[in-house]
């Protein structure tokens, strides 16, 4: 509902929208409400209407600490975006080791029918082959054991990790989650991303864990239109469902999983090619 299938214009189906906050949620109407996720982050939250981050999480602006938007830690609540955007958080500087970057630094709880529009996380790890760290970032969240559906990321993201990719470091990059290894529990549904992403070791290297949607996770009817390490990154990254497809656009990176599915720019605006996207209550074309 949230997504539209060409994805340049992202619109809002205003049937998905509600103006009456649920019982259980706490409404979120502006930054300063944002900031008090913070506060209880095993709370359930719905937003009211779009909120702009950009001037607010910009160097120099007024929630700019030294590095941009401050990821909120250990989510296991519930985040309704209520078909409304998040707009322009920006993330930048150095990296610390073993910490976990976006909207989100880590989510065990659900994302859903969210916007992350025009993200720009620009980051690079913090010392050099530091022994068994790594990074884990994404435009929601960077580290996912939880679910997000209906949700949708655009922007730019950009890594360079000054470690040594080996079996005590592996760096995670993804377009809506950047993700820890092995979180076998953790599922995105129905999302896509068209997010430019460059993730490199200093050396000049790609780092291995870099994807479209994300990487080592449950992935089902997800589509990507955001090129990935000029191409050579995994397209989706993570493990299809297997009773759904995921596609990307030819050229925006490689695939990950047999249900991986290439397609063209005319077919990518034909919905004829998305098998099991169910066209009547989730997504518009």
């Amino acid at each position: 509902v949230l997504s539209i299938v060409n994805g340049y214009t992202p619109k809002k189906v205003i049937a998905m929208t509600t103006s009456v906050v649920p019982q259980g949620y706490t409404a979120i109407n502006s930054i300063a409400d944002l900031a008090l996720m913070r506060s209880n982050p095993r709370g359930n939250y719905i937003l009211m209407n779009d909120i702009d981050l950009t001037n607010a999480t910009k160097r120099g602006g007024s929630l700019d600490t030294g590095n941009g938007w401050v990821p909120i830690k250990n989510f296991s609540g519930t985040l309704d975006g209520n078909g409304h955007y998040i707009k322009g958080m920006h993330i930048y500087g150095k990296a610390k080791p073993d910490e976990s970057y976006g909207f989100f630094a880590q989510v065990t709880g659900t994302v859903k029918k969210l916007g992350m529009l025009d993200v720009n996380i620009d980051l690079e790890s913090e010392g050099e082959d530091q022994w068994a760290t790594e990074n884990h970032i994404g435009g929601i969240t960077g580290g996912l054991d939880g679910e997000v559906e209906q949700c949708f990321v655009s922007g730019n993201i950009k890594f360079v990790s000054n470690n040594s990719e080996n079996w005590a470091h592996i760096d995670c990059v993804g377009g809506i989650a950047g993700t820890e290894e092995e979180d076998f529990g953790a599922e995105i549904a129905n999302c896509y991303s068209r997010t430019q992403i460059d993730a490199y070791k200093k050396d000049g290297n790609t780092i291995t864990n870099t994807a479209g949607i994300a990487n080592n996770v449950t992935v089902g009817n997800c589509y990507n239109l955001g090129t990935v390490n000029k191409g050579k990154g995994y397209a989706i990254g993570g493990r299809s469902n297997e009773d759904c497809c995921n596609f990307y656009l030819m050229g925006t990176g490689k695939e990950s999983d047999n249900n991986d599915v290439p397609l063209t720019d005319t077919q990518m605006k034909n919905k004829n090619y998305f098998t099991n996207f169910d066209f009547s209550t989730v997504w518009d074309i």
